[in-house]
């Protein structure tokens, strides 16, 4: 996972903006705060690119670039969920005693 925690549940407030400018390749403007908290996120996580507000190739460039690792991020939060739940319910099904069945021999 890319993001922790904090900055996840911050860029998933942007995620109708990730959506069009990832998979329509068209993003409205999201605003000046929104675009420098998205641009400090990806900065925080090693991106160099320099913020340009006023430019609408960059913030799309932004947004789409950013919308892709919260995509990846997303699925696999969810996958380490299921996994979870997963590894739960074994454990609680391993838990649960068996009950013994009698099985009488048939005479001949």
């Amino acid at each position: 996972m890319k993001f922790n925690d904090e900055q996840f549940n911050a860029l998933a407030k942007y995620e109708g903006y990730f959506e069009k400018a990832v998979h329509a390749s068209w993003c409205p403007y999201p605003g000046h705060a929104a675009l420098e908290e998205v641009h400090a996120i990806l900065k925080a996580t090693g991106d160099q690119r320099r913020l340009n507000t006023s430019c609408g190739v960059c913030t799309l460039n932004l947004m789409r670039d950013a919308g892709r690792m919260y995509f990846k991020d997303k699925a696999e939060r969810i996958a380490a969920e299921n996994d979870r739940k997963a590894v739960e319910l074994t454990e609680k099904k391993a838990a649960k005693p068996r009950k013994k069945v009698k099985i009488e021999a048939e005479a001949e």
